[in-house]
């Protein structure tokens, strides 16, 4: 069973253009197993959209880069928090021994902007 990184629920399988990953339903975040993140960004994230007006999701808080204790849900691994594209602003948490991603859906629209 693999935990959200960020409430502890149990994340569903969200398939997404022939593309699996994980979702929490509770915080709407998403878990990018590795190479997923890239597949996913080529499609566009737009699409992740589910069931939630655009309003609810743009306006759930950024994941919280002080938040020291998230894990991967893939291996229990520490997250790690670096910059999507080195010179942005946008934080993404990465697993850096199975090379996950994890994000909330908000970050996602800011990295298509």
């Amino acid at each position: 069973m693999n935990l959200c990184p960020k409430c502890h629920k149990e994340l569903v399988l969200f398939t997404y253009e022939g593309v699996e990953l994980l979702k929490c339903s509770e915080c709407q975040g998403f878990w990018f197993k590795n190479e997923i993140f890239r597949r996913v960004k080529e499609i566009g994230f737009a699409g992740l959209q589910t069931e939630e007006s655009p309003e609810s999701l743009s306006a759930s808080p950024p994941l919280s880069p002080d938040n020291k204790e998230m894990c991967c849900p893939e291996c229990s691994q520490p997250l790690s928090l670096y910059n999507y594209a080195y010179s942005s602003d946008i934080q993404l948490h990465r697993c850096i021994t199975c090379k996950g991603i994890w994000t909330n859906y908000s970050t996602l629209v800011d990295i298509e902007r």
